[in-house]
């Protein structure tokens, strides 16, 4: 075999093999979409994962991606530190409403302890952890039917912040009736370690579409429905980005 051809069928050979590991993986990305989907109600039903409309005063939380592999939870989320301390670690919030009655919450929760995000004064941080996900949440919405039906929505918010000086305190919302703490420097606080990257820069040219991305559980598949205030991201039929139009509440 001369030179040529060995290097061609080497070639060939690392293609084909790439093209079969690719294939291999989105097989198994696939089988996880089926089973994640699975453990999801039946029904006629759609479900977005958002932020909220209003701004975090001390650190916002802009966008939020989910994933159905995440049984329709939430993948990683965006942080931004307007203060001018530097935080040490969060805590998320969520509610569940359903858009006819957005002012009724039906499901709310909080991580139990604060997310280790070290956020300079300014930084914006992309931080992966599974705040929530439906399918873990879904069962009380049912009231003993066996498929559901409405449109949903479970927006996301920074409700408390631990600075690194050792002082924190909530960030005030219309939904949780939290007060500023008094708090001891050398009280213990329980903190959990997270995965977080630097954000991409914030792209202007994307406009405000006043949409979101929604799950669809007859479509199987995420799309973009109209919203006052959204940005859709939309990625994948089963994986979707969610963000705050641009100004909109500060």
């Amino acid at each position: 075999m001369t030179k040529a051809l060995l290097i061609s069928a080497i070639a060939f050979t690392l293609t084909i093999t790439l093209i079969s590991s690719t294939a291999t993986r989105r097989e198994a990305l696939a089988q996880s979409d089926r089973s994640a989907v699975q453990d999801l109600p039946p029904g006629h039903w759609l479900l977005a994962i958002q932020p909220i409309k209003t701004r975090g005063r001390v650190v916002d939380l802009s966008s939020v991606s989910s994933s159905v592999s995440k049984g329709l939870g939430v993948s990683d989320f965006t942080l931004e530190n307007r203060s001018k301390q530097d935080v040490a670690g969060v805590k998320i919030a969520w509610r569940l409403f359903e858009t006819s009655r957005r002012d009724s919450t039906l499901l709310k929760g909080e991580t139990p302890a604060f997310l280790a995000v070290s956020l300079t004064s300014g930084e914006r941080r992309v931080v992966e952890y599974p705040v929530v996900s439906f399918a873990s949440i879904y069962r009380p919405l049912l009231h003993g039917k066996k498929e559901l039906e409405g449109n949903y929505r479970i927006e996301l918010w920074v409700s408390d912040v631990k600075f690194g000086d050792g002082t924190h305190g909530p960030q005030p919302t219309a939904f949780l009736n939290v007060k500023k703490a008094s708090w001891k420097a050398d009280a213990p606080v329980a903190f959990v370690e997270v995965k977080s990257k630097p954000a991409p820069p914030i792209t202007q040219d994307l406009g405000c579409p006043n949409q979101v991305c929604a799950y669809d559980y007859n479509a199987q598949c995420y799309r973009c429905v109209p919203e006052s205030g959204g940005t859709c991201g939309w990625r994948t039929c089963s994986d979707c980005a969610n963000g705050r139009c641009p100004g909109l509440i500060d």
